[in-house]
This record gives C-alpha cells, sequence and structure tokens, in this order.
C-alpha cells in the first residue's frame, strides 16, 4: 500500500521515529561534523561560598541537591582541594563548578557570588567512549548518571550508526557510542 502512494515506509519509519523521540540531529561519531559542532554548553565558574544552603555541608550532600553541577576543585584556607565525597565546604571557600551555563546561572544565589579566579582554569572537552566494559555495558543511563557520571553531560548516544534519544532507561549495550563532555578529571 505505501507503493502505491509514492511512500517509503522504512524511511517513513525513522523519519517518524526521530520526530517523536525529539532528536537532536547529532552528527555521527567519528565524523568531521562532530568535532566541528563544538562540546556542550558546559563552562567553569567560580563561586565563593556564602549560601547557608551550601555551608557545612559535604561534597555527597550537594550532589544530591545539584545533580547537574559538578564542583571540579575547591580552595579553602589557602589550598587547593580536588573534589571527594567527604569534603565539607565553608564560608570563604571558593569551588569551581561545571555544568550548563542555565545552571551556572543560579550559582549567586544558591552558593554566593561569583569570583574571578585562576581556580577555574578547569579544561573541558568532549570525547566518544564505545562501550565494551562491563562498567558500562548492561547497565541503564539513569544508574550510570548516579554512580559513575556525576559531572559529565552526555550529548547524543549512537547504536550501529542510528542516534538513539537519550533516555534514563536506556539499556547500554556492547559497541554503544556516547558522547561525553567533561572535565579531564572526570572523563
Amino acid at each position: 500500500l505505501p507503493k502505491a502512494f509514492g511512500r517509503d515506509a522504512a524511511a517513513d519509519a525513522k523519519a517518524m521515529e526521530k520526530a517523536l523521540a525529539g532528536e537532536q540531529q547529532a552528527p555521527l561519531p567519528g565524523t568531521a561534523e562532530s568535532f566541528l559542532r563544538g562540546n556542550a554548553s558546559v563552562h567553569v565558574r567560580v563561586f565563593r561560598v556564602e549560601s547557608p544552603e551550601v555551608d557545612g555541608h559535604s561534597l555527597a550532600q550537594l550532589a544530591h541537591l545539584a545533580p547537574r553541577a559538578g564542583i571540579e576543585r575547591v580552595l579553602h584556607a589557602g589550598r587547593i582541594y580536588l573534589p571527594e565525597d567527604g569534603l565539607v565546604l565553608h564560608r570563604g571557600d571558593e569551588v569551581a563548578v561545571a555544568g550548563p551555563v542555565g545552571l551556572l546561572l543560579q550559582g549567586p544565589t544558591r552558593i554566593g557570588p561569583e569570583v574571578n579566579s585562576p581556580l577555574g582554569d578547569v579544561r573541558v572537552e568532549t570525547v566518544e567512549i564505545v562501550a565494551h566494559k562491563a562498567d558500562l555495558v548492561g547497565h541503564t543511563l539513569g544508574e550510570l548518571a548516579r554512580e559513575e557520571g556525576h559531572g559529565l553531560y552526555l550529548n547524543a548516544m549512537f547504536r550501529a550508526g542510528d542516534a538513539l534519544p537519550i533516555d534514563p532507561d536506556e539499556v547500554i549495550r556492547r559497541g554503544d557510542v556516547l558522547r561525553v563532555t567533561g572535565s579531564r578529571r572526570r572523563l
């Protein structure tokens, strides 16, 4: 019947799938276009802790309050610390936070004033990861986001050359490609 109406059922099905998924036409992994588009809109800003919402809380507690923001460095009493779950923030500490711009705009109200500091010299890059190890394969994106993914930002996911919608229930299979943005330490 589709041929009678001059339609290609397979192409129409793919187009409908993309439309329903709200897919953003991510370029295929390893292509020149994937590198020309750059990385996700992830930046690093430095804030001075003044908010009681942050003062006296550990990084593990704050990760639950703001799961999409990754604290990359902490300046406490003149010494720079890499983030560890048990590290507690205090009033006057400076924190380098990586995240999407929209989230970072909330920093002054949720953390404290933004400050100009070399602490924010954290390099953010985008890489493509091919899933082949047990710590990725068989897990859902939601599980990875809660466990390994804090401070990382998933831009796109591909299976057999097709872009998949980013869904927390999507199970990662061997050979899937995940395009991820984050600091070198987290990657």
